[in-house]
């Protein structure tokens, strides 16, 4: 990613987005497009359609999952606010774009995503895909 980032000379919107999710939408590309020309970044993510529990050494804990988001790509900035937040020290918390802009001091703003902007990393994932193609 950094060596990406490294070739990027003018101002400019910048997407990051995963291979393994090979179902994107124009009109998802097109609405992180606007919200990051608006604030300066946008990160799609969906609800949580799962009970989800948070471990800790007592055992594990509901958490509210309509306050949970599952994030997705194209995560999306203004170069202004990517670049920058790259040259900052690696951080073993760091997992996406988001959270490195994050450690940088900058809010991202979340997008709606899509259920079909799945990734596609088990077999299973193969087969929805199938499906989800030959119903468009």
């Amino acid at each position: 990613m950094k060596n990406g980032l490294a070739l990027i000379e003018d101002e400019s919107i910048i997407f990051v987005h995963d291979g393994v999710r090979c179902l994107i939408s124009k009109e998802l590309i097109q609405r992180c497009y606007a919200t990051a020309l608006e604030t300066g970044t946008a990160v799609p993510a969906i609800v949580s359609k799962d009970s989800v529990r948070i471990i800790s050494e007592e055992g594990n804990d509901p958490i509210d999952r309509t306050q949970v988001r599952l994030v997705q790509t194209p995560q999306t900035f203004h170069s202004k606010i990517l670049l920058p937040a790259f040259q900052i020290d690696y951080k073993d918390k760091f997992t996406d774009e988001a959270t490195v802009v994050e450690a940088f001091g900058i809010r991202i703003t979340l997008v709606e995503g899509e259920d079909t902007n799945i990734k596609l990393t088990l077999p299973i994932d193969m087969m929805l895909a199938e499906r989800i193609i030959s119903e468009k």
